[in-house]
C-alpha cells in the first residue's frame, strides 16, 4: 500500500538510516534509495554519487538523482526512452556515461550558474559509438530553450549532420568528434545565451528501433 513518503509492504522505514534495525516484511521509501529486506535485519540506503563540476574555480557537486526528462522545444512527445536508459556517473564522480537514447536533465544545486560575459562551458568527450546525435546543454528548464535568440544545446558528435532547427539556433553545432577520440572542448557560453541557467543536460539521440545504441563519456566537466 502507499503511503504518504513511502510504498510499504510492512515496517515503515522512512527516513532511517544505515544499519538500523526493522521488523519483518519489505519497505521501500518513495526515492527509491532506502529498503528494508524480508525476514528482518538492517536497513540500507543507496547513496547515489554527485558528479563534480568546477564554476568559476570552485567544485559544485551536481546531483544524480531525479534524473528527469529532457524535452524537445516544441510538444511533439518524449524523446528520452523512459525508464529504459539512465546517465551513470563515475564513483569519483568526474565523468559522466551514456549508454542507448538518452535525452536526460540533472537540477544544478542552490540557485543554479549565472552566464555572464567570459563564460564557457568545458570538458572532455569520448565517442565510442555513434548515433544520430550527440549534444550537452545548459537551460533554464527541462525543456530546449524555444527562445531563438538564445542556444541552451550544442551538438558535438552525431551521424545526423542537419539535425532539425540547428540553424534556428535551438542547439548549435560545432566541432565534431569521432569515433574512438576524446575530444576537449571549450564553448563560448556567453555568445550564445546570458542569464541564469538551472539545469546540466545530456542528449545522446538514438531512435527506435536502435534505441540501445550510443556509447559515450563526458569528463572534467568545469
Amino acid at each position: 500500500s502507499e503511503t504518504q513518503s513511502s510504498w510499504e509492504f510492512g515496517t515503515e522505514i522512512w527516513g532511517a538510516n544505515n544499519g538500523d534495525s526493522f521488523g519483518g516484511a519489505i519497505t521501500i521509501t518513495a526515492d527509491g534509495l532506502a529498503f528494508a529486506a524480508i525476514g528482518g535485519g538492517q536497513v540500507h540506503v543507496y547513496q547515489p554519487p554527485t558528479l563534480g563540476i568546477t564554476v568559476e574555480g570552485s567544485s559544485v557537486n551536481v546531483p544524480a538523482l531525479p534524473q528527469l526528462e529532457y524535452q524537445w522545444v516544441d510538444n511533439s512527445g518524449p524523446q528520452d526512452s523512459l525508464g529504459k536508459h539512465y546517465i551513470a556517473i563515475s564513483a569519483d564522480g568526474g565523468s559522466v556515461t551514456l549508454v542507448g537514447n538518452t535525452w536526460k536533465a540533472l537540477a544544478l544545486p542552490g540557485n543554479g550558474i549565472q552566464v555572464v560575459k567570459h563564460t564557457f562551458l568545458k570538458f572532455d568527450f569520448t565517442l565510442t559509438e555513434v548515433v544520430d546525435i550527440h549534444a550537452i546543454c545548459l537551460d533554464k528548464a527541462t525543456k530546449m530553450e524555444s527562445d531563438r535568440k538564445r542556444c541552451s544545446c550544442f551538438i558535438i558528435a552525431g551521424a545526423n549532420k542537419n539535425p532539425e532547427d540547428t540553424v534556428a539556433m535551438h542547439w548549435k553545432s560545432i566541432d565534431q568528434a569521432t569515433v574512438g577520440e576524446t575530444r576537449q572542448y571549450s564553448i563560448p557560453l556567453w555568445k550564445y545565451q546570458i542569464g541564469r541557467v538551472h539545469y546540466l543536460s545530456f542528449i545522446q539521440d538514438s531512435n527506435e528501433p536502435n534505441d540501445a545504441m550510443g556509447n559515450s563519456v563526458f569528463s572534467n566537466l568545469r
